[in-house]
């Protein structure tokens, strides 16, 4: 893998960018501090735009590390950010990443956070040289799903009560992953 940090992805509707600290009202407006959003993350809702601040000072101190992978999503439309797509987890030596995203709630059912993880899904195969790319959802959370199958991943199985939801419940989580042979016979490598 070659690790190139977060690079700008451009989408029909979406500009995939880093974040910035002058993102934070946006982001607490619009998911972080929505509870529906963030039901089934394993994070839970935030209190407060400075809390939200916090949280985007750290990832701002982790993109120069060149291993971090983590966009803000700009709708082009407003230029506002509305959600955020990054690499949760990575094994450089097999090759293969997990990515998590969320999404603003007014958007939901417009095929928006598909488009960010096709691209995603491009950027991390073409150009870090992935060979998996992987997600897992809360089964309480099945939209989560349709998304990742329409991205062109398949679902592998359920690993059951593996994971925690953002009351700290254990959840039981579908795991989906595209692999490269899969991503090139799309006709998209």
């Amino acid at each position: 893998m070659l690790q190139i940090g977060t690079l700008p992805i451009d989408t029909p509707r979406l500009s995939l960018r880093r974040f910035t600290v002058a993102d934070a009202p946006a982001m607490f407006r619009n998911w972080s501090g929505d509870p529906e959003v963030t039901r089934c993350l394993t994070w839970p809702t935030h209190l407060s735009a400075a809390e939200t601040e916090e949280v985007i000072r750290g990832w701002v101190g982790q993109y120069g590390c060149g291993n971090s992978y983590n966009w803000c999503m700009e709708w082009k439309e407003t230029e506002e950010p509305v959600g955020s797509i990054s690499v949760v987890d990575l094994c450089e030596r097999a090759a293969w990443v997990e990515v998590g995203y969320c999404l603003t709630r007014r958007l939901w059912g417009r095929g928006i956070m598909t488009e960010a993880l096709i691209a995603v899904e491009d950027f991390l195969f073409r150009e870090v040289g992935c060979s998996r790319v992987q997600a897992k959802h809360d089964m309480e959370n099945p939209a989560s799903g349709r998304v990742m199958q329409k991205s062109g991943m398949k679902q592998e199985g359920v690993l059951r009560e593996y994971g925690s939801d953002n009351r700290g419940d254990a959840v039981d989580l579908a795991v989906w992953s595209l692999l490269r042979s899969e991503w090139k016979a799309m006709g998209r490598g």
